[in-house]
């Protein structure tokens, strides 16, 4: 094993520094800042095909076989423990089952002058189900599709029903000339999460309601007209259960993630493996290297 201040005199660092900006992942980069050099001759054969095979196929695709993926093996051990994943940890585990699916795609082909990658790529596992089921219903990192289930799209639609009907109720009290006098501005507004209207503070006692919120002047405060309290409770009840069927569609997307733990992981690693693998064919493919001729015979200096 080379000690550290050779590989410094050698300048080997810089040329490892170089090529860990090539890595797309952070743990990619991770491994080839890691890596020394081999006095293995299979070890450094091994190494040498594989990046030649890199070359190969970033030269033939004339781009990069792989897309970015991040670090999912902590959301993993947490749904193998019965956690509710949230949102964007689910997207991420989609992300990383795309990933594995293009490098696949990209490398598992007729191709007879990339053995070592289509091995290793044909190890890779296909989640297309639960791919599409998690970005089927999973909009962004704070948006649930009503697609996600029929009961979602149902209660939204009940949910979408009641908040018009105490808009429309409170519109109506806006536009009548009997109320316009009370309020301060004529709009609807939201305060504790409810529809309340802007009254004027010398005329609380002229709408009847619940206060929920008053100005840092103290001369409105917002009142919930009596006559869309009701309203607003059916409202709440639809928004508690919106939230109660989000949660049940996240905790069984995130069940079926922790059923796949142990193959996911094992893509993980393969993917980062593979990372590193195009590190070196990118870094190959700037320097305009080639594979040197190798031989068991070696003089020691």
């Amino acid at each position: 094993m080379m000690k550290e201040r050779t590989l410094r005199v050698l300048e080997f660092t810089k040329i490892r520094d170089m090529l860990t900006e090539k890595a797309l992942t952070d743990l990619g980069a991770e491994k080839c800042q890691a890596l020394v050099p081999s006095t293995n001759f299979q070890e450094v054969t091994a190494w040498q095909e594989e990046t030649e095979e890199a070359l190969v196929v970033l030269t033939y695709l004339g781009g990069h076989p792989m897309v970015p993926f991040t670090d999912v093996r902590p959301y993993l051990n947490l749904c193998d423990k019965g956690a509710t994943l949230s949102p964007k940890a689910l997207l991420e585990i989609a992300g990383l089952m795309r990933a594995c699916r293009t490098a696949r795609a990209a490398l598992v082909t007729d191709r007879e002058n990339t053995p070592r990658l289509k091995e290793k790529a044909g190890l890779l596992g296909s989640f297309r189900n639960l791919e599409d089921d998690i970005t089927t219903a999973i909009i962004s990192e704070d948006e649930i599709a009503d697609r996600a289930s029929v009961e979602l799209a149902n209660i939204r639609r009940h949910l979408r029903g009641a908040t018009e009907r105490v808009k429309e109720r409170l519109n109506a009290m806006i536009r009548s000339a009997a109320y316009q006098k009370y309020l301060q501005d004529p709009i609807i507004t939201v305060r504790n999460d409810r529809y309340v209207l802007p009254v004027k503070a010398e005329y609380r006692s002229s709408v009847p309601g619940l206060v929920h919120d008053q100005s840092a002047s103290g001369a409105t405060v917002f009142v919930e007209p009596m006559v869309v309290v009701e309203m607003g409770n059916e409202l709440k009840q639809w928004e508690a259960k919106e939230k109660q069927e989000i949660e049940r569609i996240l905790a069984d997307l995130s069940a079926q993630c922790a059923a796949h733990k142990e193959d996911i992981s094992e893509d993980y690693d393969l993917l980062i493996w593979l990372d590193t693998i195009f590190a070196r064919g990118k870094l190959s493919l700037n320097m305009e290297a080639s594979q040197p001729r190798l031989s068991e015979k070696y003089l020691r200096l």
